[in-house]
């Protein structure tokens, strides 16, 4: 984040409540800087990086210190720290000497311990710690041995320790835990023993209790639910749910009270609701929805006032809203918005602290002579009450019949929707018709469709096209004033097209063009300014046979998450067009294997992951295209087979269920 909220302070003018901030003020750059949130008291607090911007992000709280990552001219970006009495700020440590900095990431706070994984050329990225001083910030051990990274990331604190995926070349991707010691740094268990990984950071891990749960795969049950208490032998399956290597893909895990919530997937009953206490004989099926194997449940699953609310389809009244108390009785459909209309469609479930807001997907016949069919999108809000579930209205009294791209902040939802007047623009809405209203009219002269909208708090971060700038990054409090543009990317009119993109640990990753000749590159953000920027410009992305058009995203496969890396394919003036990976970082983006050796391009395409292998189309000069696969190392990436021995097979339909992959 690139704002952080105190209780306290000495300033004169800041009354006992402040905030830092990252800003610039036209001279500085963006820097750090203290406000108590009117423009009457704002002051920078250093001017760390004099010739350009430092970049403060990634804020953490201890004691009487903020800890942050900023880059300086000399050290890159680094570590660094401002007491928060006295306002002073210095470097922690220059950890990996150079302009380039080691790149903290993943800051966490436990007692009064950082711990964060951060890169050198001999260890790779690895865990460290620090206690604020230059002398207590230490690597706390080097998991992958050599210059190999073990990518540690998604900690999680329990019982005074902290756990995280990180890998082993012996292992794989595993949970780990430490007590901040190089001796107290360990593997909790090898899951899948041998190479293979039996979970990452891309699963979903809550503490309930004081234990950790989880999805992994041992490879012996598949996917299911796991249960840690931080020991190797209180590392156990929960229960088989789906019998035998079938997986259940536990999905959704929330803990409501004194149970943990989740869908799972059977053979016998498909995705439906279940709970679980924690023991294999409280781990239960709610309720069969969609009886004869079906899946029941389709959405996420959101809470409010202690009950559960989800999409589900029981196969008569449709995709409709649902409510859950936990037992099969108390599991029944809210409201049927559409009574006798089985083509209803209720997507996009979202709540804030005291609201629920869904839109509604609706056939209807219309046009002149109504021989046509039309979908009305509108939207929806509930109290958790049949009677307070209610379509809702604009602060013109009219309904929201384009509804999408519904997303939550903490006490408003933001929305597109397009009028008569206005074309696709940006919208929000508190659950009255007073405060349902267009926030801003982006594009004058036609539709700025925004795009990908992420909440932090009750600020929006989404793209958009406003007719001069292309489609770029914006940002809005869901006021016309607090609506503008966070950054352009494409210098100028030119489109930066943000598209195509991937979270890992909270960094998003995206491809856009910032105009300079090079073509489109791949980016980062984490949802501000200050952490926006490209990753690395080692490779570009072209994709023969395509022209990139306003508002057109790239292919899906272009970016895809296997462990903690991102895999893409690109092109670079020595390899041609091929597999690269990147951990975020300039240094961590790598060729994964010059497929087609020289300049010449393999082409890959369709990535497509099945559990802990990434397959895909490429073609090495002395075959066809045909399947290839990875699991991220040079050695690793194979040919699959050739199966047209006299040309390409023409592959399609990749489809991964399990550890297979079908295709046509």
């Amino acid at each position: 984040t690139n704002l952080v909220e105190l209780g306290y302070g000495t300033d004169p003018g800041i009354d006992n409540h402040f905030f830092f901030v990252t800003a610039d003020d036209g001279v500085s750059g963006l820097e750090l800087y203290v406000t108590d949130g009117t423009s009457d008291f704002m002051k920078l607090v250093k001017d760390i990086n004099s010739n350009s911007d430092s970049n403060p992000a990634e804020y953490v709280v201890i004691d009487d210190f903020l800890y942050f990552t900023a880059t300086d001219q000399v050290v890159g970006v680094e570590l660094w720290r401002v007491n928060l009495q006295t306002k002073h700020v210095e470097l922690v440590k220059d950890i990996y000497s150079g302009s380039s900095g080691s790149i903290p990431q993943n800051l966490t706070a436990v007692g009064d311990t950082l711990y964060f994984s951060a890169y050198t050329e001999a260890n790779g990225r690895e865990l460290w710690k620090s206690n604020g001083t230059e002398a207590g910030t230490l690597l706390v051990k080097n998991i992958s041995s050599g210059s190999n990274s073990s990518n540690p990331s998604g900690f999680i604190a329990l019982n005074g320790g902290i756990y995280f995926s990180a890998s082993h070349e012996s292992s794989g991707f595993e949970l780990w835990r430490t007590d901040g010691t190089n001796e107290g740094t360990v593997l909790v268990k090898d899951i899948y023993p041998g190479v293979n990984s039996g979970y990452s950071s891309e699963q979903q891990i809550i503490v309930f209790g004081n234990r950790l749960y989880f999805s992994a795969n041992d490879g012996i049950n598949g996917h299911e639910l796991w249960m840690s208490d931080g020991s190797e032998s209180g590392t156990l399956m929960v229960k088989d749910l789906s019998s035998g290597d079938s997986s259940s893909y536990p999905q959704h895990l929330t803990v409501v009270g004194g149970t943990i919530y989740f869908s799972a997937a059977t053979i016998d009953e498909g995705r439906e609701l279940w709970k679980s206490d924690g023991s294999a004989l409280g781990t239960q099926l709610v309720k069969d929805i969609l009886l004869g194997g079906g899946d029941g449940l389709v959405s996420n699953i959101v809470t409010l006032n202690s009950s559960l609310y989800f999409i589900a389809d029981d196969g008569m009244a449709g995709k409709e809203l649902w409510v859950s108390d936990g037992t099969d009785m108390g599991t029944k459909l809210l409201k049927d918005s559409a009574p006798g209309n089985e083509g209803i469609d209720v997507r996009a479930l979202v709540a804030t602290d005291n609201m629920i807001y869904f839109i509604v997907s609706a056939t209807r016949i219309c046009g002149p002579d109504f021989i046509l069919w039309c979908s009305d999108r509108s939207l929806w809000k509930s109290d958790g009450t049949m009677e307070g579930t209610l379509r809702l209205q604009s602060s013109d009294n009219s309904y929201i019949r384009g509804a999408d791209n519904l997303v939550a902040g903490q006490s408003i939802a933001f929305f597109t929707n397009s009028d008569e007047v206005n074309g696709v623009e940006l919208w929000k809405t508190d659950g009255t018709v007073s405060g349902t209203y267009l926030v801003k009219d982006i594009n004058l002269d036609s539709h700025s469709h925004p795009k990908q909208l992420f909440t932090v708090q009750d600020v929006v971060y989404f793209s958009a096209f406003d007719g001069m700038h292309g489609r770029e990054l914006w940002l809005s409090d869901g006021t016309e004033d607090g609506t503008s543009l966070l950054t352009d990317l494409g210098e100028k009119s030119g489109h930066s097209e943000p598209g195509s993109l991937v979270e890992i640990d909270g960094i998003r990753y995206f491809i856009a063009n910032k105009g300079s000749g090079s073509g489109p590159t791949l980016w980062r953000t984490d949802g501000t300014e200050t952490g926006t920027f490209e990753v690395s410009g080692k490779v570009s992305f072209r994709e023969p046979f395509r022209i990139i058009t306003p508002g057109q995203p790239f292919s899906p496969g272009t970016l895809v998450r296997m462990g903690n890396s991102l895999y893409f394919y690109g092109y670079s003036d020595q390899y041609g067009d091929e597999l690269w990976k990147t951990d975020g970082t300039d240094e961590g983006t790598v060729l994964v294997k010059d497929i087609r050796v020289g300049t010449g391009s393999s082409n890959p395409s369709s990535l497509t992951v099945a559990e802990d292998v990434l397959y895909f189309l490429a073609s090495d000069g002395n075959i066809g295209t045909e399947l290839w696969r990875t699991n991220g190392t040079e050695g690793g990436t194979q040919l699959v087979k050739n199966i047209n021995e006299k040309g390409s097979s023409s592959i399609s339909n990749i489809t991964p269920i399990g550890n297979h992959i079908y295709f046509s």
